[in-house]
């Protein structure tokens, strides 16, 4: 990612930038959320994951606001450009330039990491820790076994869902909504303001959400039919444009996202077996690679239709944005409607009380879609194969008989 970063911010070749496009930086990116979000599943219990997730979220909406202040800070001290070694640099250069210092330093934040994960079965406050044994069976059985695995195509299936509706209506935010926002309210509109105020609305929503959705027992199914539902609202609010409605489309959606997103990272990380949580984690970042091509195929003609350049406005041709984001809006109810019609297919029965934080072994269902049983306390090795049993009402040790 640096080096796809730091080269196209100083090439003038368009091909070159491409090719960093789709290849390089999707490399990279591969490398880089999927393995976080592993992290955080190794490096906490059972007891603590719920909340964990949700900070792990948050951290991701915190770099969003400081990826939106980095652009202000930019386009105020460079919007002339920049001369750096000879070479005339745009603001816009110079912010992606920016960026690959920062993804520099990741890589050297990168070398701190220990190889361990924390104990399941110790107790939270011991903070036990264990080596990471290497279970990497090879490319063949990896396939084998997840694409023989039916929690896998159900965890495909619900992200692909999500990325078609919700989340395209957030990438919509940094593709669609900056262009809308200048050519409504002139160049010199600060759009780059309401990007950055929906991730710090996200930080300031989660804490509070998890908390009620684990005082509720909200079940997976739940938690991503309400979170999808509400942030399908907020494109409803732009089919009035002020700057007040704005507020509303980013708080909305906010609110929507603080509530679904942090619970799916969760549960792929639940539902997939010993020592291939990482593929199953992948998946969740499906949402966002697939939004962004079907936001950036849509997004041109949807603002060259509806929200034209002033320069293209004419009588025939007058902007009309309650159509863009009326249209936004219903592709992204297509995410609740097809989640509440899969639900017996994707979740299954899920149990009473299988909410976040609850005593299950897996959110949501097992290989075979059926409900699952509450964990129970392992029995006493010294007790195995013993010739004892146990008199609950007496509570005395009587030999077994030999049948």
């Amino acid at each position: 990612s640096f080096a796809a970063r730091l080269g196209s911010a100083l090439t003038l070749d368009r091909r070159f930038v491409f090719l960093c496009s789709v290849s390089a930086l999707p490399l990279g990116a591969a490398f880089g959320l999927p393995v976080f979000a592993l992290g955080v599943r190794r490096f906490t219990h059972p007891e603590n994951r719920a909340f964990a997730f949700t900070v792990f979220y948050a951290v991701l909406c915190v770099s969003s606001a400081l990826g939106g202040l980095c652009i202000t800070l930019v386009r105020t001290y460079c919007h002339e450009g920049v001369v750096l070694f000879g070479r005339e640099l745009s603001w816009m250069r110079v912010n992606v330039l920016v960026c690959a210092f920062l993804t520099l330093y990741t890589c050297a934040a990168s070398c701190c990491i220990r190889n361990v994960r924390v104990c399941q079965d110790a107790p939270l406050e011991s903070g036990a820790l264990e080596p990471m044994p290497s279970l990497f069976q090879g490319v063949r059985a990896t396939i084998r076994v997840v694409c023989g695995s039916k929690p896998f195509w159900k965890l495909l299936t619900i992200s692909l869902i999500v990325a078609v509706g919700a989340r395209a209506t957030f990438r919509h935010l940094d593709a669609t909504f900056p262009k809308y926002f200048m050519r409504m309210f002139g160049e010199d509109a600060p759009f780059e303001i309401f990007v950055a105020v929906e991730p710090f609305f996200t930080v300031l929503l989660s804490f509070p959400v998890t908390y009620l959705l684990l005082r509720l027992e909200t079940s997976t199914f739940t938690s991503l039919l309400i979170g999808t539902l509400i942030q399908s609202c907020c494109p409803l609010a732009l089919m009035h444009t002020s700057f007040l409605s704005t507020f509303a489309f980013v708080f909305v959606m906010a609110l929507g996202e603080s509530i679904w997103s942090p619970r799916l990272y969760e549960y792929s990380t639940m539902v997939a077996p010993e020592g291939f949580e990482g593929t199953f984690v992948a998946v969740t970042f499906v949402p966002q690679y697939v939004a962004a091509g079907v936001v950036g195929v849509s997004s041109g003609f949807l603002l060259d239709e509806y929200v034209p350049d002033p320069d293209t406005v004419s009588p025939q041709h007058q902007r009309r944005p309650e159509m863009l984001w009326g249209i936004v809006a219903a592709a992204s109810f297509s995410s609740p409607l097809l989640l509440a019609l899969g639900r017996r297919c994707l979740f299954g029965e899920e149990p009473a009380g299988a909410g976040i934080g609850s005593a299950y072994s897996k959110v949501g269902v097992d290989d075979e879609g059926t409900e699952l049983a509450p964990l129970e306390p392992p029995a006493s090795r010294a007790a195995e194969g013993s010739d004892v049993v146990v008199d609950e009402a007496a509570t005395e040790l009587a030999p077994l008989e030999t049948p």
